[in-house]
Parts: C-alpha cells; structure tokens; sequence
C-alpha cells in the first residue's frame, strides 16, 4: 500500500472512474494532488474548478487533521498554464477549500 499521497487524476480526463472517492485512505494522506477536466478521454486538464470533477467531495473525503497540502497539477492544458494555477488557486481559497499560502 502507498502512504503519503493520493492523486485525484483517474477520472479528470479518462472519464467516470467506478470507485467511490470517499474510500481513499483518508487517514493516511497528508498530500492530495488535485486535477480537474471534462471526463473526457485525450482532453487536456482545466483549471481546478472548471472541470467536472466533484473537488468539493475530494477534499471533503480527506481528513483535515492529516491534510497538510493540496497540490494542483496540470499535466497538459489548452490554456495559458499559469492562468490556470492562478485560477485553481483562486477556486480552492474563495471556496475555502484551501487556506494558501496566507
């Protein structure tokens, strides 16, 4: 078994993944890496947040008291790629889903 961090891209481009994403092994992932896009197989990444990923449900399935880093990952994207993170960043803290780097 893997400890230390658990990635969210399975389904941010390949399409629907059959799991249930609360079953991640919450208690044991200080780092979460966070990827959002259309679910549709070959399409590049979006900034987090203008995907169809649920990322509310992602971060909510991690324990808060082991969580010490969402990391935004973008493999590929249409867009400019620092937009992108700048836009990802903006999503997770106004959603306070993530504190920054405040």
């Amino acid at each position: 078994r893997r400890y230390g961090d658990e990635h969210c891209e399975y389904n941010s481009r390949d399409g629907p993944f059959e799991g249930d994403a609360s079953q991640a092994p919450q208690n044991r992932v200080p780092l979460l890496h966070i990827k959002d896009g259309p679910l549709i197989k070959g399409e590049a990444h979006v900034a987090v947040g203008d995907g169809r990923m649920d990322i509310r449900a992602i971060i909510d399935a991690a324990d808060e008291d082991i969580l010490e880093w969402i990391i935004v990952e973008l493999d590929d994207c249409d867009t400019d790629m620092m937009t992108a993170v700048q836009k990802s960043y903006t999503y997770l803290t106004h959603n306070e889903l993530a504190t920054g780097n405040q």
